[in-house]
């Protein structure tokens, strides 16, 4: 978390100028340089070899086995998760949390104010880069390999960002509820396509006499992909603030 927070420091005085859709575009550009760093920088992270394996902060499979040595770490991991949502209720309803809500909702009244709003970008930017970073180590040392190489777009931003999408912007609540439903979504979306690739395959071949594509398996995993792209379109039809969205507070 520190070393993502110092990192945040310095991109941020680079592209916190940037708006919008310039802004992702610019920490897009900058992660994808990071990453082909890491990837190359042998002396630090041995590159493409990984790092490996990494222990964990609770007993391994070796010594509980493996049902309860993946409970032990999720209940360390359940326990950090609820700290940090502590800490976050707290920071939302105090003046910072308030002040940086004032921000993002006009800035210009904001400024009007004689708050300092680019440094306030700043702090957030560092914050949540921490946040991350933290979480990163967590799944990092879950796999128990670092392999940049293996974090891939897809998985590790797009994901995420329909997490927070699909729960709600702006409601932690809602981003654990959104963090929770995508994953159970991605992780049974092949197993049920298989299933239905199964059922597809049968009645074609005994119903209709349709003998149906010899690659309907190697397609399943694509289907979570279709899932995930559908769900998200819908819900930014129908609940663009989310299935969870932030309470605003009327006065």
């Amino acid at each position: 978390g520190i070393a993502a927070g110092i990192i945040a420091y310095a991109i941020g005085h680079i592209c916190l100028g940037l708006r919008s859709d310039y802004l992702a575009i610019a920490t897009l550009g900058i992660a994808e340089i990071v990453k082909a760093f890491l990837k190359n920088a042998d002396w630090l992270t041995r590159g493409t070899l990984t790092v490996s394996p990494l222990p964990w902060p609770t007993p391994g499979p070796a010594d509980l086995g493996f049902i309860w040595a993946r409970a032990a770490y999720l209940s360390v991991t359940a326990l950090l998760i609820a700290l940090i949502f502590f800490l976050l209720t707290r920071a939302y309803d105090a003046p910072w949390g308030r002040m940086l809500r004032a921000i993002r909702d006009n800035e210009v009244s904001s400024l009007a104010m004689g708050k300092d709003v680019n440094k306030r970008r700043l702090e957030v930017f560092i914050f949540g880069s921490v946040l991350m970073g933290i979480g990163g180590s967590v799944l990092a040392t879950f796999n128990g390999i670092f392999d940049p190489s293996g974090y891939i777009p897809l998985h590790h931003t797009f994901l995420i960002w329909v997490m927070v999408i699909l729960g709600g912007a702006g409601n932690n609540l809602g981003t654990l509820f959104g963090a929770v439903f995508v994953y159970i979504i991605w992780t049974m979306s092949e197993p049920m396509a298989l299933y239905l690739f199964d059922l597809v395959r049968t009645l074609g071949d005994s119903w209709f006499n349709w003998k149906a594509p010899s690659d309907l398996d190697s397609r399943a995993l694509q289907a979570r992909v279709f899932v995930i792209g559908l769900i998200i379109t819908l819900v930014l039809r129908f609940a663009p603030k989310g299935l969870i969205p932030e309470k605003v507070e009327h006065h």
